[in-house]
C-alpha cells in the first residue's frame, strides 16, 4: 500500500465542471453574447445602437418637418377665411338744380350720403359706383374696418350746360361695385415656399426608405456609421430629392404664370429629372459598394 502526499486536483476539477454547466445553461437560455454589429450565424448583422439612433433621428426629423409645414399651411388656409363682408345701406341724396360747376358751366348737383357696414372678419376697401341715368360716372373707394360701419358723403355733378335753367332732368344711382381686402393667398408663393420643401422632405424619406430596404437585403443598414460612403449616400439622396421636388414645383407653378408656357416647364422638368436620376443612381451605387465591402469583410 502506497500513499501520495501533495495538493489534490479533484476539487479544482469539480469546480471547473460546475462553471462549465452554469455557462452552458446561460448560453441555452439567452444565447451567445455578441457585440453590436457582430454577424449572426445566418449571416445577418445586429443593428447597432448608433445605427438605430440615426434611423430614429431621421424619422423624427421628417415627422417634425411635416408637422411644421402642415401647421403653416393650415395657418395660411385659416387666413384666407378672414374676409370682409361690406353692405351699402341708408343711401340718400339731395339734388340741386343747375348750380355753377366752373368754367361757365352749370349742372345738376347730387349730394350723396350713405353708410357702409362691415360684418366680416377683415378690413375692407369698398368701391362705390355712381350712376347717372344708368350710365357710370366713376368709382370712389372707402375704407371700412372689420366689425364696424362708416357714414360717407359724395358730391356728383350731372351733364353740363352753358345756360342756367336749361339743365336736363337726370336720375342718379349708386351701387356697391366691389370689396377688396382680407388675406389674398398667393398660390405660386405657397408652392415655392412650402410645397417645394415638403416635397423635398417626402422624396428624401422615400429614397432613404428604398435604400434602407435594399441595404437590409444585403445584411446592413444605411444608418450605420459608414464613413465617407455614408455621406455620399446621404448627399446624393438629398440632391436627388431636391431635383425631383423642383420638377414638381415647376409643373405646379406653370398654370399660374402669365403667359403660361409649358415649353419652358417641360425643358426644366426634363433637365431636373435627369439630374435627379443621376444623383439617385450615384447614391444607389454607393450603397451597393458598401454592401460588397461588408460582404467581403465577413468572409
Amino acid at each position: 500500500m502506497s500513499y501520495k502526499f501533495g495538493p489534490s486536483h479533484e476539487g479544482s476539477r469539480t469546480a471547473e465542471r460546475s462553471r462549465a454547466a452554469v455557462d452552458c445553461e446561460i448560453f441555452n437560455s439567452v444565447g451567445p453574447i455578441r457585440s453590436p454589429g457582430e454577424m449572426l450565424p445566418n449571416g445577418t448583422s445586429q443593428p447597432s445602437r448608433k445605427s438605430r439612433g440615426w434611423f430614429l433621428v431621421a424619422v423624427l426629423a421628417i415627422v417634425i418637418a411635416a408637422v411644421v409645414m402642415s401647421a403653416v399651411l393650415l395657418w395660411l388656409w385659416h387666413q384666407t377665411t378672414l374676409q370682409p363682408r361690406v353692405t351699402l345701406t341708408a343711401a340718400n341724396y339731395v339734388s340741386e338744380a343747375c348750380v355753377p360747376m366752373g368754367n361757365g358751366y352749370f349742372a345738376n348737383r347730387f349730394r350723396w350720403t350713405f353708410t357702409l357696414v362691415n360684418t366680416g372678419t377683415a378690413d375692407g376697401d369698398a368701391s362705390i359706383g355712381f350712376l347717372l341715368d344708368g350710365n357710370s360716372l366713376g368709382y370712389s373707394h372707402f375704407f371700412v374696418p372689420q366689425h364696424s360701419q362708416v357714414t360717407e358723403n359724395a358730391n356728383l355733378f350731372g351733364s353740363g350746360s352753358l345756360t342756367p335753367g336749361q339743365c336736363p332732368s337726370e336720375t342718379p344711382g349708386i351701387s356697391l361695385a366691389s370689396v377688396a381686402g382680407g388675406f389674398v393667398l398667393d398660390i405660386p408663393m405657397v408652392i415655392e415656399s412650402f410645397v417645394r420643401p415638403v416635397a423635398t422632405i417626402g422624396f428624401t424619406g422615400a429614397w432613404l426608405g428604398f435604400l434602407q430596404y435594399q441595404a437590409q437585403r444585403r445584411k446592413f443598414s444605411v444608418f450605420e456609421d459608414l464613413g465617407a460612403s455614408g455621406w455620399g449616400v446621404a448627399v446624393s439622396t438629398v440632391l436627388a430629392a431636391g431635383f425631383f421636388a423642383n420638377v414638381l414645383t415647376v409643373f405646379l407653378v406653370t398654370p399660374y404664370n402669365v403667359p403660361v408656357d409649358w415649353t419652358v416647364a417641360t425643358l426644366y422638368g426634363v433637365v431636373f429629372s435627369m439630374l435627379g436620376v443621376i444623383f439617385f443612381a450615384l447614391g444607389y451605387r454607393e450603397m451597393l459598394r458598401v454592401g460588397r465591402r461588408k460582404k467581403l469583410n465577413t468572409r
